[in-house]
């Protein structure tokens, strides 16, 4: 990581006034369409969650403000971040695991497929939360939510790591969506730039 300077940043402005707010993280969910890739994964065998961690992984890296995160009391800016997500146990208790970014989406698959075939093996409840070059993600399968609350410990203003949250895939007409969750620190980042991460994300998954 490296600091981040923000006397010609032009968010200073903000960030100086929502980084000392008590709760100062907002959330969007949307519907997020994903017909295409859900074709694309079925007919190449492919996980549609964890093409969805590679592409939201690959856009987070695009948009430097979702690379920015707040240590020791200063502002920094993280590389190579990890896609850390919870996973479901056999015994319906959860854990958290691991996944790098890679360079291509099949990369990033065949080694994610390996981290989750390790951990099933030997499964422990492992909390890397020290860690800021990190995304948490973590999926609700069951269910079609329209809006989500994150657990908080207290300290993670004094991060700022986004949270994404995928929910039930749902068809409507002759289209596949899943809900998603973003939840972002209001002083490094606006609804702005949550919009084009939506943007993108959506731009990448219509052209598999």
């Amino acid at each position: 990581m490296k600091k981040f300077n923000t006397e010609n940043w032009n968010r200073k402005s903000q960030y100086e006034f929502f980084k000392d707010y008590e709760d100062p993280f907002f959330n969007i969910s949307f519907n997020l369409d994903i017909t295409q890739i859900k074709k694309t994964c079925k007919e190449k065998g492919h996980s549609v969650l964890l093409a969805l961690y590679y592409f939201s992984l690959k856009v987070a890296h695009e948009i430097p403000e979702f690379r920015l995160r707040h240590y020791q009391n200063e502002l920094v800016e993280v590389e190579n971040m990890v896609m850390g997500s919870t996973i479901l146990n056999d015994d319906k208790s959860f854990s958290y695991i691991y996944f790098p970014m890679e360079d291509s989406w099949e990369s990033f698959e065949f080694k994610s497929k390996d981290i989750l075939k390790s951990h099933h093996t030997n499964p422990e409840f492992v909390d890397k939360e020290y860690d800021m070059a990190v995304i948490h993600g973590s999926v609700l399968p069951w269910i079609e939510f329209t809006s989500i609350k994150h657990a908080r410990r207290g300290d993670e203003k004094h991060k700022g790591i986004p949270k994404f949250v995928y929910g039930k895939i749902f068809e409507q007409g002759q289209k596949n969506y899943i809900p998603m969750s973003v939840e972002v620190h209001h002083a490094l980042m606006d609804g702005w730039h949550v919009a084009q991460f939506i943007e993108k994300l959506q731009n990448y998954i219509d052209s598999i």
